[in-house]
């Protein structure tokens, strides 16, 4: 089961780590969700059907997160950025908790 939590879907951009549940359980981005980019075809549309929102995506090292970016254009979503990799982004003062 995906960590997914909807009362973050309020926030003007969502934030999705497509890395596995066991990778977003040891650590994640605040205000992150968690969907698998494995799965991220079949789950997205339940929780985010606006194809305008603005959505960054992350992984380990930017890879998976590239894969989930074209899923997500090829399904027409069309404000997606892939931000690259968990271990330079949590150090990065917009990501750290308030």
């Amino acid at each position: 089961m995906n960590n997914i939590d909807t009362k973050h879907a309020v926030s003007s951009t969502i934030l999705i780590d497509v890395r596995t549940v066991g990778e977003f359980n040891a650590g994640h981005l605040p205000d992150a969700i968690n969907i698998d980019y494995q799965v991220i075809r079949e789950n997205i549309e339940n929780y985010y059907p606006d194809k305008s929102s603005p959505i960054k995506v992350y992984c380990r090292s930017g890879n998976r997160s590239g894969i989930a970016k074209a899923t997500l254009e090829l399904m027409g979503y069309t404000n997606v950025e892939n931000i690259g990799g968990y271990e330079m982004l949590r150090h990065l003062p917009e990501y750290q908790k308030k």
